[in-house]
């Protein structure tokens, strides 16, 4: 298995060592090593993600209005005055199980 490069062995490469069996094979001096960013890129770093939140912040916004809004002051000890109990297990104590 060939050694992976460091940085500083590829600067150093020069052509006539790319050849020798000596010294570990890289690219040239002048070779690119990467592809400059493109179209795609910016969509598989961007949109893509963009869209994934989108939709999970639409999913939420629907279910908080399934789940109604936020009650009002004069609601909200309105249902604690009431005798609830409905959805409670008969062992929890609190003003809203009796």
């Amino acid at each position: 298995m060939d050694p992976l490069l460091m940085p500083s062995d590829v600067l150093e490469a020069s052509p006539s060592s790319v050849n020798n069996p000596e010294t570990p094979a890289g690219p040239a001096p002048g070779d690119a090593v990467g592809e400059p960013p493109s179209v795609k890129l910016i969509v598989r770093l961007f949109v893509i993600p963009l869209f994934i939140v989108a939709a999970a912040v639409g999913v939420m916004f629907l279910i908080s209005l399934l789940a109604g809004g936020t009650p009002s002051m004069e609601e909200a000890l309105e249902r604690l005055k009431s005798p609830g109990g409905n959805r409670t297990a008969e062992w929890l104590v609190g003003p809203g199980c009796r």
